[in-house]
């Protein structure tokens, strides 16, 4: 690197959907101010002497519209009266994952005798234990002895619109003398990060 430190400017490249995060920027460990641009940011003027080494940190947040995968971070020096890349590429790769408590759903609910066909639990309306509830992703749930039950680590799908989630009762766990009411499956609209309530309403034939 024979360039003059004065004409030594630091292109990076960022991940798409990732944002940087306003002073948090380092060099060698200390703190300087942020570069200029968007997804391409530049840090300008920098001192770097020939076969010299650099660590330039900070911080990044990763949009909603990350999808899980690998994301890399491109960054060389270039000479800033030429544009010529005037050092080796240096690379980074992160992968996003899941987080359970914010990117997926609950869901939870009862099954229980509808006596007086409402839709709603009244007070004297007991759960129905042991039933079979089964979902797409071929899970068999099985309600306690009170008629609940609970599925955790749903997908929520994408944060901007969420997603659907199906779930039915087993009618051949029920009581031979028990029926569902409404509708059997259901579909639910599940959100990242937050439960949904879905209940199952049986009735006993005379």
């Amino acid at each position: 690197n024979k360039a003059q430190p004065a004409n030594i400017k630091i292109k990076d490249i960022l991940p798409a959907g990732f944002k940087f995060v306003n002073g948090s920027s380092r060099v060698n460990g200390k703190k300087v101010m942020d570069p200029k641009g968007g997804r391409t940011v530049t840090y300008d003027k920098v001192s770097l002497s020939g076969n010299g080494e650099m660590v330039i940190s900070y911080m990044l947040v990763v949009g909603s519209g990350v999808t899980q995968g690998e994301y890399t971070n491109t960054a060389m020096a270039l000479n800033s009266l030429t544009g010529k890349v005037v050092s080796n590429i240096a690379q980074a790769t992160v992968t996003v994952t899941s987080d359970p408590l914010f990117d997926n759903a609950l869901i939870f609910g009862k099954v229980f005798v509808d006596k007086n066909g409402n839709g709603v639990q009244d007070e004297g309306e007991e759960g129905l234990g042991g039933v079979k509830l089964i979902t797409v992703r071929g899970e068999i749930i099985t309600t306690d002895a009170h008629g609940r039950y609970h599925l955790v680590d749903v997908s929520g799908g994408r944060w901007e619109r969420g997603g659907n989630f199906v779930i039915k009762l087993d009618p051949r766990s029920l009581p031979k003398e028990y029926r569902v009411s409404g509708r059997n499956p259901k579909v639910v609209r599940v959100s990242p990060g937050l439960p949904s309530k879905v209940d199952f309403m049986v009735f006993k034939e005379e």
